[in-house]
């Protein structure tokens, strides 16, 4: 048995000993390795031209020109300029501006004013008010009606503001309905004429119209201070509405208002004590204004009286007693009825005041009651 093993070891070294001569019979010498020797870029450069057929330009073909013929064209200097140039202004494109939406109107209401319980306070008064189907209702300052509210009650109308904000008034009858005047006619009842220099002013109408002195100073077409030789003398006028306050006061263009009350109203504190000594002025009394015009002097006299304005009748046939009958009347009337007209005046003339008073305060108090009735059955 350990002949055996000895003969299979022999075997495997004689074995390992044979693939160990092949081994060295057959190894390939291997070269050394050697580095390479860099390139300058520029050569690179040219190589990679030379191979890429794609960079090859006709500008490079010149150059290399085997005929001699190209002629090399030297670059121009050119200054460069290192300053930013100053970036143009934009032309600003203005939007247009929004469309103006316009009011809409709606229908008035419908309704119609009957009555109104008014008192010494307006926010307590109360108005009776008829829808389109005649019913009746009690309002007080505040309450709706349909879509508007009712934000004004007068003695004799009502102002409603509607839900689109415009406002409709109401009167309680015809003849209270504001009639526009034209400028002349206003001013008749405001400012009398006798002459060119003399007037009557009827000052409560007067200061419903110019409510302050700053209006009637703009109103009047007063410019500034004139002066003369270098001082001041007066007030200027420019140029005069012949239909406003400064024509009906008989004042002209270029006047120069130079006394009030024969007070010299050249400075400012001056004026100041003669508009103070004209709102001193009573009834019956009357201002005197001196005025420079075309280098002359004339006095303008202003006397306050009251100016009486025709007025309405509140019922038809019913006249005044310091209105006459026109002659047309007159004729028509019997002597009877001439007499009766007579009597009719006289007792208007000398009528007893507190027989008068108590007559109307009787007729207001039966007024009233009989609103307070319709009122309570409302509310039932």
């Amino acid at each position: 048995m350990k002949q055996d093993l000895w003969i299979v070891n022999s075997s495997l070294l004689l074995v390992f000993a044979a693939v160990i001569a092949a081994y060295q019979a057959f190894d390939p010498v291997v070269p050394l390795w050697r580095t390479p020797k860099l390139s300058s870029i520029t050569d690179l450069e040219k190589k990679e031209e030379i191979i890429q057929p794609n960079n090859i330009s006709w500008e490079k073909i010149y150059q290399d020109d085997i005929f001699g013929s190209y002629i090399t064209q030297e670059p121009k200097a050119v200054k460069q300029n290192f300053v930013t140039p100053i970036p143009e202004p934009r032309t600003p494109t203005i939007p247009p501006p929004p469309e103006v939406k316009k009011q809409e109107f709606i229908a008035p209401l419908t309704i119609t004013l009957k009555g109104i319980i008014a008192g010494s306070d307006e926010d307590r008064n109360v108005a009776m008010i008829a829808d389109e189907t005649n019913k009746e209702g009690m309002y007080h300052l505040g309450e709706k009606i349909k879509d508007a509210q009712l934000i004004k009650i007068a003695h004799n109308r009502i102002v409603l503001l509607r839900a689109n904000g415009q406002q409709e008034t109401f009167y309680l009858r015809k003849d209270d309905i504001p009639v526009e005047e034209a400028p002349t006619e206003k001013w008749k009842y405001i400012v009398k004429k006798y002459d060119p220099q003399t007037y009557d002013v009827d000052p409560d109408s007067f200061a419903q119209e110019i409510e302050s002195l700053g209006s009637f100073i703009e109103r009047a077409g007063i410019i500034g201070t004139a002066f003369q030789d270098g001082k001041p003398i007066g007030i200027r006028v420019g140029t005069v509405d012949q239909n406003d306050v400064g024509g009906a006061l008989g004042l002209a263009e270029n006047d120069v208002i130079t006394s009030i009350n024969d007070m010299l109203i050249g400075e400012a504190e001056k004026r100041i004590a003669a508009y103070q000594a004209i709102t001193q002025v009573g009834l019956g009394q009357s201002i005197k204004v001196g005025v420079k015009r075309a280098d002359k002097d004339i006095s303008l006299s202003y006397k306050l009286a009251k100016i009486e304005k025709p007025r309405k009748s509140m019922f038809p046939g019913v006249r005044y007693a310091n209105e006459k009958p026109t002659p047309e009347e007159t004729m028509k009337m019997s002597r009877l009825q001439q007499r009766e007209q007579t009597v009719r005046e006289f007792q208007n003339q000398h009528y007893d005041s507190q027989k008068h008073q108590q007559t109307m305060m009787e007729i207001r108090r039966r007024i009233l009651e009989g609103l307070q009735q319709r009122i309570h059955q409302a509310h039932n």
